[in-house]
């Protein structure tokens, strides 16, 4: 069966698992008797759902941020082999392959029937006691072991958005019969992939029956108490609509995007053009935010190789956002607040202290472009407060 598989050894036991982990036994112990309430922060801001809902998200402590972010590199990204149809938050250097949304609906290219199924609340339903059952099983790891991971992993007995070994769990969390399910589908020559709680079925024959292939896949997703969200359950035909996956066309032999949203592109480039002509409009953050915005969006066609590209990103290069007063004493504000905190042994080593850091410094490159001696300035008096925080250490 093509199922995730576990590369290594099984971790043998807690002193073995803190080990792995760059910690004493001692530190290990310590974070395994954090009470949730420490591990984790609400956001300073709410983050909603497209129906306007608000989204269940959590901001892991520094502590268990740097243990999280251990377990995702020395277990999860060196440890798994990914099977081709999961995609989404797999590092495609772990994988081998690109691993993001467009490359997961150029596996549907062709394709004249499409089912679409999507997991009601994927992280929230996802219940501990099947993410120690994958430590178990799938990694082999003794029961303490398990137990330890998914303590670290999980708040209130289930995942939560935000931990950064989340993603990885919520891919792998259907280890156990998605091989099967893919097998299965294969056999009837029908292509099936998951881009984290999104599920797509396709086949190359017009009009195709998918009764049989989703009874399967809800059978596999109530395995692990997983309800299927039933507004979002889709079946398309090319008789009805040109096909997409992922927000990406899939009818003809390459992906592409849709006539519209090519258009939508060009003209959100077009609009910027047009702002320009006023004064002072290139030095406005507004102007820097719609920008951003627009340059991603025009980033996206290389991926699908469409020629407008480079002529979008050239149009773009000419037009792009310059720094005003405003950054410059705003920076400057920054920095004397950095150096205040780097007085602090406890804030210079953080990672708010770190971020703030970096992106004064990424500021910094926008302020040479009108004021390069202010901008080498900066850059001078910032490279004596260096952060002491490593990002290795999260490694």
């Amino acid at each position: 069966m093509i199922q995730p598989k576990y590369k290594f050894g099984p971790i043998k036991d807690l002193n073995q698992l803190a080990a792995s982990l760059s910690y004493t036994l001692k530190e290990l112990n310590t974070l395994l008797s954090t009470p949730d309430d420490k591990k984790y922060s609400d956001p300073s801001q709410p983050a909603y759902k497209k129906d306007g809902s608000i989204r269940k998200i959590k901001n892991p402590s520094d502590d268990f941020r740097r243990v999280q972010g251990r377990i995702n590199h020395r277990i999860f990204k060196q440890g798994i082999e990914w099977p081709s149809y999961l995609f989404g938050s797999i590092p495609k250097e772990s994988a081998g392959r690109e691993t993001d949304y467009i490359e997961c609906a150029r596996r549907h290219v062709e394709a004249k029937s499409i089912c679409k199924i999507d997991i009601t609340n994927f992280f929230d339903n996802i219940h501990e006691i099947f993410v120690y059952e994958m430590f178990l099983e799938l990694f082999r790891f003794p029961e303490p072991v398990a137990k330890a991971l998914t303590n670290l992993c999980c708040y209130n007995k289930s995942l939560v958005q935000g931990a950064r070994t989340s993603s990885y769990i919520a891919t792998l969390i259907l280890w156990k019969e998605e091989g099967r399910i893919f097998e299965r589908l294969s056999r009837k020559n029908l292509v099936y992939t998951r881009l984290i709680d999104d599920i797509t079925v396709s086949s190359k024959i017009a009009n195709y029956n998918f009764d049989v292939p989703k009874k399967h896949i809800e059978n596999m997703l109530l395995e692990i108490d997983l309800p299927v969200n039933e507004d979002k359950f889709k079946i398309q035909y090319t008789s009805m609509t040109p096909l997409e996956v992922h927000g990406v066309r899939v009818t003809y032999s390459k992906p592409s995007f849709s006539k519209s949203e090519m258009m939508n592109i060009k003209a959100a480039v077009h609009h910027l053009e047009v702002l320009v002509k006023t004064p002072n409009t290139r030095t406005e953050m507004w102007y820097r935010k719609d920008y951003n915005r627009c340059m991603g969006r025009v980033n996206k066609l290389a991926r699908v190789k469409s020629p407008r590209h480079k002529k979008l990103v050239k149009k773009l290069k000419v037009i792009r956002p310059l720094p005003s007063l405003k950054d410059l004493n705003y920076s400057k504000i920054r920095l004397k607040n950095l150096k205040e905190d780097s007085k602090n042994s406890k804030k210079i080593a953080s990672y708010s202290y770190y971020k703030r850091y970096f992106l004064l410094m990424n500021r910094t490159n926008l302020i040479k472009l009108t004021y390069p001696d202010k901008a080498k300035a900066l850059r001078n008096e910032l490279y004596k407060i260096k952060p002491k925080y490593n990002p290795k250490d999260f490694k």
